[in-house]
């Protein structure tokens, strides 16, 4: 088995940071389970010592059973540096924007430039990459990591220890999330903090490991002897870590000098231990109810954690808390900042403890805690020891590396043989595809579109014996269009099966054409089975009847002629004839398959026998691209931002989501709706909505943006408040499931597909309900009710995995056996 390589700016026995710690521990334990580690770091001795000095000498050592490689730290310029970190460190909650860098590029170039970094190392990893299984990175700012990462991307394994923070928004920062391999992360509340400063992408491609706490002794009175004398039989809350004003420390004293004033008769006392400074207001350890003890040892660390009523966590700066994991291990309850993602969703998960923000709720906590009864206490601190004993157990965070490991491994391997495709990184155009135009209708394009995406996450589906080649077929195969794309998904499966499996079209728009061959009748063998994607007809639809080979038809839906009928009545009346259409070719089509259950209902009303559902996949590995800087500057500007995602169609009733934002407009003078898709100038519907927004005043806070790249759409989704569609008819919805790939509140007419599509997450409204209560729901969901808006979030996380790779999967395998054994009574009234 090849090495597994470490890679850290800093590494020894003698260093104390948190990812320091992680590092060695992760190296140490993963070799004493067999595996070969070796250390890639420089030759600088600690964070706190210069970094351009080379204190260690350059080399290869063996350290502790590990193999330690030293490389020299190149030369840098300190105060350009320190001027980037300045501006870094200055900057406020407001300037940190999803998207947006924090400091102008020659600071993001400068910090990244003059940061810690090693040529010699980088020349290593760029000549044995292959020496290497997998290379684990930790953590994310430093050079190291910045510029080593990518010259072994496809075998990265990044542990970035991510903190909200100003470092965390610069491009080199994001550029490495997208590229890592694999992401492992300490705690939930860190990956959903990376989920949502980089976007989905970074799903399917993430682990929480966890990070392991060493043991100790928690029973009884254990360690009362080593207490400080003036806190033995003393009721105390511990706060525990390094102290500095990006831990939150004056703000825990300055909440308890509040709790004091409210409560001067109490006895609870705030003790401090770690180290640094602290501003403590005049408070000495004889004044103020708070005990300062610097740095303490093992023991007394261990005997506070004892006898603590419970330990405050103020920091809004964790990826992980050690702390929080040793006060639940000694089965003592805990309180966390409720804007630090890491710890807070720790508390809530393991319902070990509270959380509080403000200065205000803090001395309301240390009152809560002062008053609560013991066996309260006593209740919180054995639920937090539960999960601290699944989440900071070292034989369990290890098992999770090993797992991970192994996945590299067998992906390797499969694409070593060509049985799965490698790792693509889409940028394509996104756009609706619902048709406008005459010439446009034969692309099928009734269907929400989905870029350009390959990679399969799901296991391949088993063959079917006999089967050989599987092969499809449709009118237009159409740059970031919804039935290419998906067709595109089907391939990857159908290949990784071991099946022959093309793409052919009448029409091959120029940009996609070396993804699919062109249609020729006699190109496609007899025997092989064909799925044909039909949403209108075309001169294909005629072969597909005449295929002799196993079949089937995959609807997409057309769109119904009424809505057109007022505008482009020569499109309605083709419309209406593809409609008419389907009862002719339900006996010609044994198999049949709509994305939704909606359009199976159809097929089977037009005739068509048991017709299953092939769900749209909606895989968040498209959106690992980067967002368009200008777009996401532009909307994160403090205002309200409403998203609708779909062409100006009167199916869509654009019309009416104008009119429901102007009555939302009077509850949220700063609110604006974005309609990001395409509408023609030659389109009557299109004035008419033109005319609706002029006269509603609503000039300038109405944004229809026309076709968008993915990375300005990403830009969009990352900045969006609320996705609120009121189209009448979706055959499926693919927005809607990307709206939740982002963490979008989704508010929605109960209409077509859509509830389907939810799934009972969202917020659905009738589509005649009146404005004004739609507009205050929306309102509630975007901005006023935060729990409410969690509470769907957390709804739609579950729901959006139903149209992953994975999930789609099984259906796909069930349309493949169905294909090969036609219902013979089909058969025979076809002949």
């Amino acid at each position: 088995m090849s090495a597994l390589a470490v890679v850290t700016p800093w590494f020894g026995p003698a260093l104390h940071g948190g990812a320091e710690r992680q590092a060695r521990e992760i190296a140490l334990r993963l070799s004493a389970r067999g595996h070969g580690v070796e250390i890639l770091t420089t030759c600088s001795r600690s964070f706190s010592d210069d970094w351009a000095t080379n204190h260690h000498p350059p080399g290869t050592f063996r350290e502790d059973n590990l193999v330690v490689r030293r490389f020299p730290a190149d030369r840098r310029d300190p105060s350009a540096f320190d001027a980037a970190n300045a501006r870094l460190l200055a900057a406020g909650p407001e300037d940190l924007r999803p998207g947006v860098s924090p400091v102008p590029p020659e600071d993001a170039r400068a910090f990244v430039d003059h940061n810690i970094n090693s040529s010699a190392l980088l020349e290593t990893l760029r000549a044995g990459r292959e020496r290497f299984r997998a290379f684990i990175f930790i953590p994310y700012l430093y050079g190291t990591t910045l510029r080593g990462l990518p010259l072994v991307a496809d075998r990265a394994l990044l542990q970035p220890c991510l903190h909200e923070e100003a470092y965390a928004l610069l491009p080199a920062v994001a550029a490495v999330f997208r590229a890592a391999r694999r992401v492992l992360f300490n705690s939930e509340g860190e990956r959903e903090l990376a989920r949502r400063l980089y976007g989905p992408g970074i799903h399917t491609r993430s682990l929480v490991v966890g990070e392991g706490v060493e043991t100790f002794a928690t029973a009884g009175d254990a360690g009362s002897d080593v207490l400080p004398a003036e806190l033995r039989g003393a009721r105390f809350v511990l706060c525990l870590g390094r102290r500095d004003p990006a831990k939150n420390t004056d703000l825990l004293l300055r909440a308890f000098r509040q709790f004091k004033r409210e409560h001067p008769s109490d006895d609870l006392t705030l003790v401090l231990a770690g180290p640094g400074a602290v501003e403590s207001g005049g408070d000495t350890p004889a004044h103020g109810g708070v005990r300062d003890l610097g740095v303490v040892s093992e023991a007394t660390k261990i005997a506070l954690l004892n006898h603590a009523l419970a330990l405050f966590q103020p920091s809004r700066n964790e990826s992980y808390s050690r702390a929080l994991m040793e006060s639940w291990l000694a089965a003592r309850p805990a309180a966390a900042h409720r804007d630090c993602p890491a710890t807070a969703l720790a508390v809530e998960r393991a319902r070990g403890g509270w959380l509080a923000a403000n200065e205000a709720e803090w001395a309301e906590l240390f009152a809560a805690v002062s008053a609560a009864p013991p066996e309260t206490l006593d209740e919180l601190g054995r639920n937090g020891r539960d999960y601290a004993r699944e989440h900071a157990d070292w034989d369990k965070v290890i098992d999770r590396y090993e797992a991970a490991l192994a996945e590299l491994d067998r992906e390797e391997i499969n694409v070593g043989a060509g049985l799965v495709p490698a790792r693509e990184r889409p940028s394509a155009a996104h756009q609706d595809s619902q048709s406008l135009d005459a010439d446009e209708l034969a692309r099928g394009g009734q269907g929400q579109a989905l870029p350009l995406q390959t990679s399969m996450t799901a296991e391949s589906p088993a063959r079917v014996e006999g089967l050989r080649a599987v092969h499809q077929l449709l009118p237009d195969f159409v740059f970031g269009d919804a039935i290419s794309n998906q067709a595109l998904a089907i391939r990857a499966h159908l290949r990784a099966a071991g099946y022959e499996s093309d793409i052919y079209a009448k029409r091959r728009e120029a940009r996609v054409a070396h993804e699919a061959r062109p249609f020729d009748e006699g190109g496609i063998e007899s025997g092989a089975g064909l799925i044909y994607h039909h949403s209108i007809g075309s001169e294909v639809t005629a072969a597909a009847v005449r295929h002799a080979g196993p079949k089937c038809l995959a609807y997409h839906n057309i769109t119904p002629a009424e809505f057109f009928a007022p505008y482009r009545p020569g499109f309605a009346w083709l419309l209406e004839t593809g409609r008419a259409s389907l009862p002719r070719l339900a006996r010609h089509f044994p198999c049949s398959v709509g994305d939704s259950s909606f359009n199976a209902d159809e097929l089977a009303r037009c005739g068509f026998r048991a017709p299953g559902v092939l769900p749209i996949i909606v895989s968040p590995d498209k959106w690992n691209i980067e967002p368009d800087e200008p777009t996401a500057r532009r909307l994160r500007d403090g205002r309200t931002n409403i998203l609708f995602v779909g062409r100006v169609a009167p199916n869509k009733r654009p019309c009416r989501l104008v009119e429901i934002f102007a009555e939302y407009a009077r509850l949220d003078a700063g609110a604006r709706l974005i309609i990001a898709g395409e509408g023609r100038v030659s389109d009557p519907y299109f004035q008419h909505l033109l005319r609706l927004i002029r006269r509603l005043r609503l000039r300038g806070r109405v944004h229809i943006t026309g076709q968008l790249t993915d990375a300005e759409l990403l830009a969009c989704y990352h900045a969006a408040h609320l996705f609120l569609s009121p189209s009448e008819h979706e055959g499926f919805g693919v927005p809607v499931v990307e709206a939740m790939w982002f963490d979008v509140p989704v508010l929605a007419a109960r209409a077509a597909a859509v509830p389907e599509t939810l799934g009972g997450a969202g917020v659905l409204f009738d589509p005649g309900e009146d404005l004004r209560e739609v507009a205050r729901l929306a309102k509630l969901l975007a901005r006023d009710d935060r729990e409410l808006r969690r509470g769907h979030i957390e709804a739609q996380r579950a729901r959006r995995e139903a149209f992953t790779p994975a999930a789609v999967q099984p259906a796909l395998a069930e349309l493949l056996r169905r294909m090969t054994t036609p219902d013979t009574e089909l058969q025979t009234a076809a002949a």
